[in-house]
C-alpha cells in the first residue's frame, strides 16, 4: 500500500475521533469506510506514533486525550450556518458519492474548532434541514467516479447511454466531459458529443456503461459552465426564447415571492394577477412546469409554448377518461 494512502487513512481516522463524541471501533470503521480490523491496526499505528488517543474500557470507545487540540478554526455564526447547510444538503441528496465524504469533512472541521463552536454546529445540524426536493435520482457510484476522473485527467469517455427521448434505446457515445451539474433531482453530465458534434446534456443515471479512454481533449477557453446553465429552464437545451406568463389571482402571490429564473420580471395587474416575463431556454421542461399549475397559469407568448401546454393538457384529459 502506498504510504500516502496510509497517511490519509490515519488522518481521517484521527479527525473522526477528535471531531465529536467518543466512537467504538465499529462506528469508526463505518465512518471512515474501512474494516474494523483496519481500524484496530491504524489505531495502534497512531498511538505508537504518539497521537494521544484514549480507550475507555467500560464503554469500548475511543477519544482524544483531554487537553489536546489542533489549532482551532474560528467561524462566524453566518459561516457556520452556511457550512452546515451545505453539508446537510450533500448528505441528503448524495451527489457524486459524497455522503461519506461530507461526514468526513464535517469531522475534520469539528476537530479544528473550539468546543463552543462544536456545540453550535451540533445544534445547527439537528435543527437546520436543507432538502428542497424529497425525490432524487439514483446514480451508479462507479460511473460518477469515472466521470470525475475523466474531468480531472481531461480524457474522453466512451459510454452507453439510454436516451429518454428515444424510449430508453441504448446508444454508444464518445464525449468530452465539460462539467457535472446537480439540477432538480438529478446529476447531469455536460459534455461535447462527438456523434452530434456539439454540447449535449446527459443524465448520469441513464449512463449504463462507461470507460475512460486514453484520448486527451481540451475544454474551450470561452466555455463557462455557470454561464451555460444560467439561461436554461431546468437542464434541457433549447433556443433562447422570451416567455410571458399570466399567473391568475389564486397563484399570483407565488410569482411575487419566488424567483424561478435570473431574468424573471414580475408585473402586478389591477385584477390581482401577475405577468411574469423571462428569457429562457428549454421549452419542454417549462411546458410541464406550467401544466402543473392546473390552469392557473396562462401562456401569453410564445405561441409554440402555448401549444406545447395545450398538447400536454389534452394528453392528461385523454389518460383520465
Amino acid at each position: 500500500m502506498a504510504k500516502g494512502e496510509m497517511v490519509t487513512r490515519w488522518l481521517n481516522l484521527f479527525m473522526a475521533i477528535q471531531g465529536g463524541r467518543p466512537h467504538t471501533a465499529d462506528e469508526l470503521a463505518q465512518r471512515t469506510g474501512v474494516s474494523t480490523r483496519t481500524v484496530y491496526r491504524d489505531l495502534k499505528g497512531l498511538q505508537d506514533a504518539g497521537f494521544p488517543i484514549y480507550f475507555d474500557p467500560d464503554k469500548h470507545t475511543y477519544r482524544v486525550t483531554d487537553g489536546f487540540q489542533l489549532r482551532p478554526l474560528h467561524f462566524t455564526p453566518d459561516e457556520l450556518a452556511d457550512l452546515v447547510g451545505a453539508l446537510n444538503f450533500v448528505r441528503r441528496t448524495g451527489p457524486l458519492r459524497s455522503r461519506k465524504s461530507a461526514d468526513q469533512l464535517l469531522d475534520r472541521l469539528l476537530a479544528g474548532m473550539p468546543q463552543g463552536q462544536r456545540d453550535a454546529v451540533g445544534e445547527l445540524d439537528r435543527k437546520l434541514v436543507i432538502d428542497p426536493l424529497g425525490a432524487r435520482s439514483l446514480e451508479d457510484e462507479q460511473i460518477t467516479a469515472a466521470l470525475q476522473h475523466a474531468l480531472a485527467a481531461r480524457r474522453k469517455v466512451s459510454m452507453t447511454y439510454a436516451a429518454f427521448a428515444h424510449g430508453g434505446q441504448e446508444e454508444e457515445r464518445t464525449v468530452r466531459p465539460y462539467g457535472l451539474a446537480y439540477r432538480g433531482t438529478s446529476l447531469y453530465l455536460i459534455a461535447h458529443c462527438d456523434l452530434r458534434n456539439g454540447i449535449r446534456t446527459f443524465r448520469v443515471g441513464r449512463i449504463k456503461r462507461i470507460a475512460v479512454t486514453s484520448q486527451p481533449y481540451t475544454i474551450p477557453a470561452d466555455f463557462d459552465l455557470d454561464q451555460y446553465l444560467t439561461g436554461l429552464w431546468g437542464i434541457t437545451e433549447g433556443p433562447e426564447t422570451q416567455v410571458r406568463l399570466r399567473f391568475n389571482p389564486k397563484v399570483a402571490q407565488l410569482a411575487i415571492e419566488t424567483v424561478w429564473h435570473p431574468t424573471q420580471q414580475n408585473s402586478p395587474q389591477p385584477d390581482g394577477s401577475v405577468i411574469v416575463t423571462m428569457t429562457t431556454r428549454g421549452p419542454a421542461e417549462l411546458s410541464r412546469w406550467i401544466a402543473g399549475y392546473g390552469g392557473h397559469v396562462t401562456v401569453l407568448e410564445p405561441s409554440t409554448l402555448r401549444k406545447a401546454v395545450e398538447d400536454l393538457a389534452r394528453g392528461i384529459l385523454e389518460a383520465h377518461r
